[in-house]
């Protein structure tokens, strides 16, 4: 995915305000680009910095686009922990993740929640698979 869209850092969603003040993170600003609170940047660019500085600690989320809208997130609506979905993501989620042409997203906190887009019969055998070993579901 060429995207990352940075809607949570460790338990902060005015990613805004957080590179102000950052100072290992105010450089992602010039590298970005600011939609509503959140920052859309290169994946390469992003790697690059957390490669530099760890970025990712603490409950955080992100989602990857190959080529995204931009859109910013509906309010109220987390990946990261403790959030649980064991069946069925919110039809707005699911509407502003179909606008917005992610295909990936990524919560961690308590535990690793994702969404992905799955195309392939691989990708369901996958998936049906985890859900057969009793854990909780994937939807």
């Amino acid at each position: 995915m060429h995207y990352a869209f940075i809607t949570c850092l460790d338990s902060t969603t005015n990613i805004e305000s957080i590179i102000k003040r950052d100072s290992v993170l105010k450089p992602l600003e010039k590298e970005g680009r600011i939609i509503g609170e959140s920052l859309l940047i290169t994946t390469k660019k992003l790697l690059e910095a957390e490669r530099d500085e760890r970025i990712f600690f603490g409950f955080d989320e992100i989602w990857f686009s190959a080529s995204p809208k931009f859109v910013p997130k509906p309010q109220g609506f987390w990946l990261n922990g403790p959030t649980e979905f064991h069946q069925q993501i919110p039809d707005e989620l699911i509407r502003w993740i179909q606008k917005g042409n992610y295909a990936l997203g990524l919560g961690d906190g308590t535990g690793l929640n994702y969404v992905g887009k799955v195309r392939s019969i691989i990708g369901r055998c996958l998936i049906s698979a985890y859900n057969e070993t009793g854990e909780k579901k994937a939807a």
